[in-house]
């Protein structure tokens, strides 16, 4: 069974227990941009649909481009990045995006990283606002 994570005018980003799915422009069936130890908690598109952030046990950013490759574990591409995926403090339940290319996001209270977030995109800078 699959939950709607988000929505844009191109995109639907789903939850499938353990994995990020995404469907839309340019991709057949479906894609998987996330996998996560537990289930995918949030996801954001982004509103020019350059990205997408999923978020589980850490997060993952991967670029709404051509060509469209899978996301795996251990593999290195331009097409995602991957944030606090082995750290058992970093659990996000809430991404929005609140900038061109910034999003926030909202740490597990039960967490030592507990907290509000803002998170650059781009550069990875991240700053702790609460």
């Amino acid at each position: 069974m699959r939950q709607l994570l988000a929505q844009s005018k191109n995109y639907k980003l789903f939850c499938a227990y353990e994995e990020a799915q995404l469907e839309g422009a340019h991709i057949d069936g479906h894609i998987i941009v996330g996998d996560f130890y537990g289930n995918v908690e949030c996801a954001c598109i982004d509103q020019n649909e350059k990205w997408c952030v999923t978020g589980g046990n850490g997060l993952i950013i991967y670029q709404l481009k051509a060509p469209f490759i899978e996301y795996r574990y251990n593999y290195k591409t331009e097409q995602w990045k991957e944030l606090w995926r082995s750290d058992d403090d970093w659990y996000p339940e809430v991404i929005y995006q609140i900038e061109e290319n910034i999003i926030r996001i909202v740490i597990d209270v039960f967490s030592k990283a507990k907290g509000v977030y803002d998170l650059n995109i781009e550069t990875l800078e991240l700053i702790k606002r609460v």
